[in-house]
Formats: C-alpha cells, sequence, structure tokens
C-alpha cells in the first residue's frame, strides 16, 4: 500500500484550520469488506470523540483493563459497559465514591450473596417494587447491625413476632412502605441472615433504581441478564473482577482518592434523621449545632421530607443530590442564589411542556463537548444539513460571501430558488448569465426580480450565489443550503435589523471553537440544537427554551455551561421530585450572604466536581466505543483494522484526519 502523509494542522490567524477530507487508498476501501459485519460508523464515531478528548492510547490505565484480557466473555464486556455508565453517572451527580463499581465488583467475588437463584428472586421483587433506593440499602445495612446487637441473629431470636416488632420499631423509612417491607426483611433475616445485611447492601448498590418509578431501563436489561445467564456470570467472574477493580483503580488514581471523603453531607446519608440531630460531631469547619446554618439546614431538611409523598424530596439521597445540584447553580451562576432559584423554576416550567426535559439537557451537555474551545450559545435553527465533513475554512469562507451581500436583496434569489427547488444545473446557467460585468445589474434583475442599489452591490450578490454554487455537490445539497440562508435571512423581521448579521458571526465563531479545526462539530452540534428545539409543539417554545435564553448574561465569570446543565440533570433526574428540590434549595439557600464557605462546610467542592467530570470526559467516548463493539472479539478486530489503515504511523495524533476520511468516505457512499 503506498504510504500515504496527511500535512500537519495548520494555523491562520491564530485560528486552527482542519486539513480537507482525502481520499481513501483501494486498499482501505477492500478491507472495509472484512469488517461490515460490524458497526464500522459507530466504532469510528466514537473513535473520533476518543482521540479529540485525549482518550486512545494503549498506554491509559483505562484502555490497559480492557485490552489485555484476550479474551472477556459477552457477560463481562456487557457488565464493564455497564459499570463505566453507573459509575459516570455518579461522577456528573457530584459522587466520586465509586459505590457502584465496588458494588459490582462485590458481585463477581466466589461467596457473593447474589450467585443463589432464589436470592436473585427476592432481591428483584425489592428493587421492582421500591421507590427510594439509597434509603432503603441504608436501612438494611443498619438493621442488620441493630439485630445483631439486639439478639435477632438467624440462629438465636426469640420468635417471628417479636422479630416483626423490632423491625418495626426501627423502621424509619416512609410510612406507606412499611406494610410491604416488614414480610420480605422478615425473609431476609430467616434465609440471609442479618449478619450479611451489609453485603445484601453491596448487592443493592450494583443495582440500585433511580427514580421513584424504578430502574432506569438499562439497569432493568443488565438486571435480566444476570438472571438470565447467572450461570455464565458464576463461571468467568474472575474476569469481571479483573476488569471491574482495573476501572476502579484507574479512578482512584485519577482522583486521588479510593472512596468518598467523610464529610458533613456524606453522614446525612448514613444516619437517618429522627429529629433535629442529624450531626455526629465533625471537624472545625462542620457548622456547629445550634448555628443559624445547622439550623436553617434542618428546618429545610424537615420540610423537605414532611412534604406528601407526592413532593417528597426522594429521601435523605435525593436530599444530598439536591444540595449538591444547589451549590454547582449558585457557584456557576455567579454566586447569586436568585439566579439559581430562577433556573430552577424555568427547568420545572420545560418539564411541564416537554416531558423530554432531562433529554434535551443531555443534548445541551453534548452540545457543549463539541464546542469546548468556548462556551458560547448557538444559534436554534438546524443549518446547513449537508455540511458535515467541509472544513472550517470552507463554511467561513461561504459566512463571510454571504454577509458582504445586502441581506434584503440576497433574501429574493435565495428564497425564490428554495422555492422553486432549483437543480444545480440551473443554478450555474444562472451564474454563467451574471458573469458579464457590464450587464450584471440588469441581469440580476431579470432573472431575480431584484434591483441592486448600485453595481457593487450586484457584485457581493453574485458573489455570495457563487459562494453557496461552489460548496454545493449535488441538487439536494444545493437546496439545504439555498433554504439554512433563507432561514437565517428572515430573521431580518423588521428594517435595519441585524439579527441575520449576528447568526452569521455566531457560526464564525463557533467554526473556531470545534475540538480540532473541522466543521464536524458545528454540524452535529446544530444537529443537536434543532432537536431541541423542535422537540415539542411550537406554541410551547416559550417555556421550553427559557432555561437556555439568558444564561449567557446569568453565566458567572468562572461558571460554566457543563456544570449548570449537569446541575439541573440531577433535579429533574425524577421530575417527581423535582418541585420538591427546587424549594429546599430556595428554603436553605436564600438569606445566606457567603453560599461558598458554608457549601464547603458541608464537604461539597464544586471545583472538585468539576475537575473530576472534565478529566473523565474521555470515559463518555469509552463507553460509546465499547457499546458500538459490542464484544471484546469485535472491539479486536476493529481496533486492528484502524492500527492498520486509519493510523498515521508517522504522527499518530493526527490520525484523527484519517478517522474523518473513513466517516467521509462511508456517509458519502452511504456505506453501511
Amino acid at each position: 500500500m503506498p504510504k500515504f502523509i496527511r500535512h500537519h494542522v495548520f494555523m491562520k490567524d491564530g485560528n486552527v484550520m482542519a486539513v480537507p477530507l482525502a481520499d481513501l487508498s483501494p486498499d482501505t476501501i477492500a478491507a472495509l469488506q472484512e469488517v461490515k459485519d460490524l458497526n464500522v460508523e459507530g466504532f469510528y464515531t466514537a473513535l473520533r470523540d476518543l482521540y479529540l478528548a485525549d482518550g486512545f492510547s494503549t498506554k491509559s490505565t483505562m484502555n490497559k483493563v480492557i485490552l489485555t484480557q484476550s479474551i472477556i466473555p459477552d457477560f463481562q464486556f456487557q457488565e464493564a459497559i455497564q459499570a463505566l455508565n453507573n459509575t459516570q453517572y455518579e461522577i456528573k451527580n457530584g459522587d466520586y465514591g465509586l459505590r457502584r463499581m465496588k458494588g459490582m465488583i462485590k458481585l463477581n467475588e466466589p461467596d457473593a450473596l447474589t450467585h443463589q437463584n432464589w436470592l436473585i428472586d427476592l432481591v428483584s421483587m425489592i428493587l421492582e417494587q421500591s421507590e427510594y433506593s439509597k434509603q432503603l440499602v441504608s436501612f438494611i445495612r443498619g438493621l442488620g447491625t441493630t439485630l445483631m446487637e439486639n439478639g435477632y441473629s438467624r440462629e438465636s431470636y426469640f420468635n417471628g413476632t417479636m422479630l416483626r416488632a423490632e423491625i418495626n420499631k426501627n423502621w424509619n423509612l416512609n410510612e406507606t412502605l412499611k406494610e410491604r417491607y416488614i414480610e420480605p426483611l422478615v425473609l431476609l433475616h430467616h434465609v440471609v441472615g442479618p449478619e450479611n445485611f451489609d453485603l445484601l447492601g453491596d448487592v443493592l448498590e450494583a443495582q440500585p433504581w433511580l427514580t421513584r418509578g424504578g430502574m432506569l431501563h438499562r439497569d432493568v436489561e443488565y438486571f435480566r441478564m444476570y438472571q438470565d445467564r447467572i450461570m455464565e456470570a458464576i463461571s468467568n467472574s474472575d474476569i469481571g473482577i479483573t476488569v471491574l477493580s482495573g476501572f476502579q483503580k484507574a479512578y482512584e488514581d485519577m482522583f486521588n482518592t479510593t472512596g468518598a471523603p467523610d464529610t458533613l453531607l456524606n453522614r446525612l446519608v448514613i444516619f437517618s434523621m429522627k429529629d433535629s440531630t442529624i450531626y455526629d460531631g465533625g471537624d472545625d469547619k462542620s457548622p456547629e449545632k445550634g448555628s443559624t446554618e445547622s439550623n436553617k439546614f434542618v428546618d429545610a431538611v424537615k420540610k423537605a421530607m414532611d412534604e406528601t409523598e407526592a413532593s417528597t424530596i426522594g429521601g435523605m439521597n435525593g436530599l444530598k443530590n439536591t444540595f449538591i445540584a444547589g451549590a454547582r447553580l449558585i457557584q456557576n451562576l455567579g454566586g447569586s442564589v436568585a439566579n439559581a432559584n430562577s433556573k430552577c423554576q424555568e427547568a420545572l416550567n420545560m418539564y411541564s411542556e416537554d416531558e423530554i426535559a432531562y433529554t434535551n439537557l443531555q443534548r445541551a451537555l453534548q452540545i457543549v463537548l463539541k464546542l469546548n474551545n468556548t462556551e458560547k450559545p448557538a444559534p436554534t435553527i438546524q443549518l446547513f444539513s449537508p455540511s458535515r465533513f467541509e472544513s472550517a475554512t470552507t463554511m467561513n469562507a461561504l459566512f463571510a460571501s454571504v454577509q458582504e451581500a445586502d441581506p434584503n436583496e440576497l433574501l429574493i434569489p435565495v428564497q425564490l430558488m428554495a422555492k422553486q427547488k432549483t437543480d444545480l444545473q440551473k443554478f450555474a446557467n444562472n451564474l454563467n448569465a451574471l458573469s458579464e460585468d457590464s450587464t450584471l445589474v440588469e441581469t440580476v434583475n431579470l432573472i431575480f426580480g431584484v434591483h441592486p442599489t448600485s453595481f457593487e452591490e450586484a457584485q457581493k450578490l453574485r458573489s455570495a450565489l457563487q459562494s453557496i454554487g461552489s460548496i454545493s455537490r449535488s441538487d439536494r445539497d444545493l437546496l439545504a443550503y439555498l433554504r439554512s440562508i433563507r432561514e437565517i435571512l428572515r430573521t431580518n423581521k423588521e428594517k435595519g435589523s441585524k439579527n441575520s448579521e449576528d447568526f452569521f458571526n455566531t457560526l464564525s465563531k463557533l467554526s473556531n471553537t470545534t475540538r480540532n479545526g473541522s466543521w464536524m462539530d458545528v454540524h452535529e452540534a446544530l444537529a443537536l440544537i434543532d432537536s431541541i428545539y423542535r422537540s415539542g409543539p411550537p406554541e410551547s417554545r416559550g417555556p421550553r427554551l427559557a432555561l437556555f435564553r439568558e444564561l449567557e448574561r446569568t453565566l458567572g465569570t468562572d461558571g460554566t455551561y457543563r456544570e449548570v446543565f449537569l446541575a439541573l440533570q440531577t433535579i429533574l433526574e425524577d421530575p417527581e421530585t423535582s418541585k420538591a428540590k427546587c424549594q429546599f434549595i430556595k428554603d436553605f439557600f436564600t438569606g445566606i450572604e457567603d453560599v461558598t464557605s458554608v457549601v464547603e462546610a458541608f464537604g461539597v467542592k464544586t471545583e472538585d466536581m468539576r475537575r473530576n467530570v472534565e478529566d473523565t470526559v474521555f470515559v463518555d467516548a469509552l463507553i460509546r466505543l465499547l457499546e458500538a463493539s459490542e464484544s471484546r472479539e469485535a472491539l479486536g478486530r476493529m481496533i486492528a483494522f484502524h492500527t492498520k489503515h486509519t493510523v498515521d504511523q508517522d504522527y499518530p495524533a493526527q490520525s484523527i484526519f484519517r478517522i474523518e476520511d473513513l466517516l467521509g468516505y462511508m456517509a458519502n457512499n452511504e456505506w453501511r
């Protein structure tokens, strides 16, 4: 195969510019047929993100965990994906105790309780019927200790009636759940034994449900897989332990910690609140018992916990997450409690109009990820759909040319040709007719009905149309570009308006925020923006989009969109508790002058959370890469293909260009 050398990425006026796409070699095209049974497009899309997040390296601890295992059975491969998904979810919520990862490791240990079929059925029943996951886990752990201390071990207890009374006496969860759980807890006492309740807690930590309605879909599917393939899970559990322990070690190295710190807020989750006595001492920085902050916290907690079931905050774990979400909102919105309350209310209004509000926040997070050189808002319409594999240079040239023309004059031919669905040949004929300078003004008027105010304006109009033609490779491309420019020009509803100029300036700025200078990130971000914009009826766009409007104005000097969106996701993750969460944030934080010191006194360090999220961005891409591969064997085949055909041997870091070449080839040839 002839050696293929790509040019270095180059700079112009201080901006990174992308190298244009190159044709694939015949050998690479032929080799594609050998992997056509695999999800090549999904793999390479994730691989591009992994490279751009600086996460593709065989020396990376996280990657070595997978690659050093020549064989990973299907169940353990899916288990690894699930573990990364679960842990990333916790990290984004501000929790880096790795509890779910540790719980999944427990599942693979030789003496794991869930190697018993009957216990899996029992655990499944608890999981499916529960509404308060973390609360129940904490209660079961504590109940085991209490029963053992009070003489209710599995072998020595007086009778079932007294056992039930003891459980009833120690019950400190929602009273409506008591009747449902007393008998299952008695059964657990008999068959598992309270001495094993802590281990049972590990099992539940590994398979938690995250909403009052039950487990998330992916959790349900994973647990079903565990039930259906338990013998396979047991027989290959040593591989599961090796892979998951490797992940745990990698995370701990990144965070320089082996677990969640012993903070006041974490203690609140462990010790159920029976009255205002919610503190068990603490370091010198903790708010003193009886202080204004502690009393205010207790009052806010009591109010949240005493609400009716329909508006409960979701137990102590929900309260912890709400406290963290409130702290992150305030810290990233200029330290303003009022701004945080406002965004919280906008999130509630957003959900009331759009049940996939949580998904739209996830889309917003993806936009921030793709445009991560700066975090500025983007236009809220779908634009330039054929442009995915263009360079930023090409797109900026188009924007500059279009901006030079008078927007009102340009709108007339663009609107006319979009309506008539002018094909590329007719468009070229029109441009040829405009080539003669001496008759340019008259010809523009004759063809398009436009009356340019001068010869210079007619030249600018011709130049703009030529730019549109030069970027269009098909009739479909031309129509898409005409419609996109038409929609932007139509934003000038009032005479003298500069809305379209602002749009094009924003698009030019976005071109310089991509991760490697290609337009692909902007293209995909605009598609996500369009999904958010069109996710509901037009009449509901006001409340659906209010959360995103004016966000730049309220963002603090050091605030980031990512942190704001993650905090709002925490609030909306269980919509039935969202109202109570917003109320708690308002009740506790309103009136506190120095929010930072109070938050840190409770052990919440928002800067650490922000850094942990940023440091693990590559894991999201790794998850998508593993999901696209579907198995260790398929992953090996795709990595071998990549190493041979799309790695730049001279400049490995620039393999990103070859990856984009391959994606461009597949898109242009409708390759599946």
